[in-house]
């Protein structure tokens, strides 16, 4: 047997012993290395936990030598007043512009897909969230304030900006020292696309009352404090008593009042929609007979296709009945048609400066499906192509809808129906959303509230959406989650909310009902049809609401849209009931 040469076997020796020791010697290395930048690591963070110590103390002794006095941090019963109007949510979405979100509105890097948090880690983040909003108050305001005065502006100044609070009449008022007056400014911050939006009018309303009139014990004034309910000018008020059956829309019509004018002289009544019978009211006092003022200018109208004289009425901040008085002509104001000119008041309503433009016509040549006016002896709602409801009246168009919820609706909705309550009903042309599709998406379904009011019936129709648009199907956000929409042939339920992301005012899904039931795209063939999976749970409609489109944009990932000045419309039409069922049914052209 051959054996190695003795000088092999002492190079690989030698050779073995060099390797191991470059080893340890890069293992020590990298291990003097992890040590310095732990070292330094700690030693940033020392510095910064120093430097924000040191800020905050400057802070602190800034605010107890400047000119501010008083409350100067938000208080728990000023958390619970923004907590109240802003969605919990515990589990992370993602916003329409596919921002992860949790919480009370919380954005930031440390929101990550699928990330669950509890109720007391929201208001903890909604806490740290508000910090710029009290900084904003300290830094604005030149009076002293009682606590409730701090979170009463804290509250605004989240809710609008810092910059809406530097620039108001109410904070100069303030820092006149007119506590009473700065009181009253609280009622003028309620508009929203040159629109009165109710749930602003219920949040300024619940703000002024946690503000008070009368400034910290011991503080001078420079004007005396004024009475804490505002008077409508030139008219004083007067107190109602509720009877049953009343609603506070219904009692500001009867006084010839807006629901704003009216929750305006009553900022105790945080909630429109909760009033008792006997309850006291305050109301606009009668005008007294003076010499009569010049009849009011006016200008034209033309009456468009799908044009209603109730959605007309709307749309110019009109009454029916105002708007019937200004055209006498008009004898039924269940039959108008396309190009008939109506009289308005000559003041414009308040609304965005550039007027509306129609929903765009489709890009094919031929116009949507549209059945005849239907019948009425079938008890079975039409279902192949939208119903065109041109001609009848409002008693015809009632039973007709009728017939979606007797069909489709749950008990619940029939119940709300014979009740007569409002009820939503949707009904859904399909829409595609592929190549050629209209990337914005098209405002081509209907959505109507219909209910009885002093046993009259009522209808109100709009041009909405149901449906995802190819924007929001082709968008990063909807990787993981396709786009979807709300299963029809079914009833969900609905209630208010207020969203800032989604342009304030929304409907929201009930989840008393369970989380409403969805279908998406998961072929992602840009079309949602039965060979697309079903989904109840996470992947459900929880955050499937009713929202306004943004610029012709149906701005829809499965939410019902419709246009804005439409959208306007739809939520006076919902009067002040709180919840409400949503019947959706499929009239596709067959």
């Amino acid at each position: 047997m051959a054996l190695s040469p003795p000088s092999s076997t002492s190079s690989s020796t030698s050779s073995s012993t060099g390797s191991s020791a470059a080893a340890a010697e890069a293992a020590a290395a990298a291990a003097a290395e992890r040590a310095a930048k732990l070292a330094a690591e700690k030693a940033a963070k020392a510095a910064a936990e120093r430097s924000a110590k040191a800020t905050a103390e400057k802070a602190k002794a800034a605010r107890a030598t400047s000119s501010f006095k008083g409350a100067d941090k938000l208080g728990q019963a000023g958390l619970n007043l923004i907590k109240e109007f802003e969605g919990l949510r515990l589990k992370a979405y993602r916003d329409p512009v596919g921002v992860l979100t949790i919480g009370y509105g919380h954005t930031g890097s440390d929101v990550k897909p699928g990330m669950v948090i509890t109720q007391q880690r929201a208001e903890q983040l909604l806490k740290n969230d508000t910090g710029w909003a009290q900084k904003a108050v300290r830094d604005t305001v030149k009076v002293p304030l009682t606590q409730g005065q701090f979170d009463a502006l804290t509250s605004f100044t989240f809710n609008l900006g810092a910059g809406a609070l530097r620039s108001s009449t109410l904070v100069k008022k303030l820092n006149a020292g007119d506590y009473a007056g700065a009181q009253k400014e609280f009622g003028r911050w309620v508009h929203a696309g040159g629109q009165v939006l109710a749930g602003l009018v219920r949040r300024r309303a619940a703000e002024a009352r946690m503000f008070g009139s009368k400034a910290p014990s011991g503080t001078s004034t420079s004007t005396p404090t004024q009475p804490t309910q505002p008077t409508t000018p030139g008219t004083g008020k007067k107190d109602y008593r509720v009877r049953a059956g009343d609603t506070m829309s219904g009692i500001a019509a009867k006084h010839k009042m807006t629901l704003a004018a009216l929750a305006k002289l009553n900022p105790q009544i945080t909630n429109l929609n909760k009033i008792s019978v006997g309850q006291l009211i305050h109301v606009a006092a009668a005008k007294k007979a003076s010499t009569p003022a010049p009849a009011p200018k006016t200008r034209e109208y033309t009456v468009r296709s799908g044009d209603t004289f109730s959605g007309i009425a709307a749309k110019n901040d009109l009454s029916t009945a105002a708007l019937k008085k200004l055209n006498p002509q008009v004898r039924d104001i269940n039959r108008i048609f396309p190009g008939q000119k109506l009289k308005l008041s000559a003041a414009k309503p308040a609304a965005p400066a550039a007027p509306s433009a129609p929903p765009k016509p489709p890009t094919t040549s031929k116009p949507p499906a549209t059945t005849k006016p239907p019948t009425t002896s079938s008890t079975r709602p039409p279902l192949n192509g939208m119903p065109s409801t041109a001609g009848l009246s409002t008693a015809k168009k009632y039973e007709l809808y009728s017939k979606y919820v007797n069909t489709f609706g749950d008990a619940q909705a029939k119940k709300d129906l014979a009740a007569g309550k409002r009820v939503i009903v949707g009904l859904r042309r399909d829409t595609p959303f592929g190549a050629g599709s209209d990337y914005d998406g098209k405002f081509d379904d209907r959505i109507v509230v219909m209910w009885k009011e002093k046993g009259q019936v009522r209808v109100q129709e709009f041009d909405g959406n149901t449906e995802p648009n190819k924007r929001w199907a082709d968008d990063p956000s909807q990787r993981e989650k396709p786009v979807g929409r709300l299963v029809d042939g079914k009833t969900y339920h609905y209630k208010r909310g207020f969203k800032s992301g989604f342009g304030g005012n929304i409907l929201q899904p009930d989840l008393a009902y369970g989380n409403p039931t969805v279908r998406r795209d998961t072929n992602r063939d840009y079309k949602i049809d039965g060979k697309d999976k079903v989904y109840s749970g996470d992947w459900g409609g929880q955050g499937y609401y009713f929202h306004r489109g943004v610029g012709g944009n149906t701005y829809s990932a499965g939410c019902q849209t419709l246009e804005q000045s439409k959208f306007n419309a739809f939520w006076r039409a919902l009067g002040t009931q709180s919840s409400f069922s949503y019947v959706l049914a499929n009239v596709t052209k067959k």
